[in-house]
């Protein structure tokens, strides 16, 4: 099952717990924040963080939401999420990375007006190549 939901009109920030950097990202459309040295088109960047060199983008936009596995835990802060399945936009087709790919980002919506700023839950990454 999946709802394609509108751009949202500002750009989300949240810092990583595992380093320094702060991310950007829009819900289903394109950054508004004005972008440094991004190695895809502006217009297609979903999330980003700025580098020394320039910005990297974590994934391009994706305007549909879908509902994933079920879910598991035991309340509505708890990784597994409420509810019978977890909703998740997928951003790919991101920056390049040293390896040859490019950066994916999964973004998990928890529906739940008490569950404060979003933060990241995993994170896995290699440099960024430019």
């Amino acid at each position: 099952m999946s709802s394609t939901i509108p751009p949202y009109s500002k750009d989300y920030e949240f810092p990583s717990p595992y380093s320094d950097r702060k991310y950007k990202l829009n819900v289903c459309g394109s950054v508004k924040t004005e972008l440094w040295h991004a190695d895809i088109a502006e217009d297609k960047v979903g999330g980003f963080y700025r580098g020394t060199k320039g910005d990297f983008a974590i994934g391009s936009i994706n305007m549909t939401l879908d509902v994933i596995g079920k879910a598991s835990g035991s309340g509505p802060h708890s990784e597994g999420g409420a509810g019978p399945g977890a909703l998740v936009m997928l951003m790919t087709e991101g920056s390049k990375c040293k390896d040859g790919g490019k950066a994916s980002t999964a973004v998990r919506f928890v529906c739940d007006g008490g569950a404060g700023i979003g933060k990241s839950l995993r994170q896995f990454e290699s440099r960024p190549s430019y």
